[in-house]
């Protein structure tokens, strides 16, 4: 998914470019959650990612299931 995600970004057309450091984390999420198949926007609202408001929703990820893992679980 790594390769996948950083060559979509890279085959982002210029208008869908990040256009500053605060824009990079919704195309990382965005890009990130269609290479896996999985909605990782609650994961990342979780760490405290800034997400912006047309990332919560895109209809590109509407449809993915979410992942989150059980963080109570991990903590064992």
């Amino acid at each position: 998914p790594f390769q996948a995600t950083f060559a979509a970004a890279r085959a982002l057309p210029k208008e869908e470019r990040p256009r500053s450091e605060a824009d990079k984390p919704t195309v990382w999420v965005r890009q990130m959650s269609l290479a896996t198949g999985q909605d990782l926007r609650p994961f990342h609202a979780h760490w405290g990612w800034p997400l912006e408001e047309g990332l919560l929703t895109d209809p590109a990820l509407a449809n993915l299931p979410v992942w989150m893992p059980d963080f109570k679980e991990l903590e064992r």
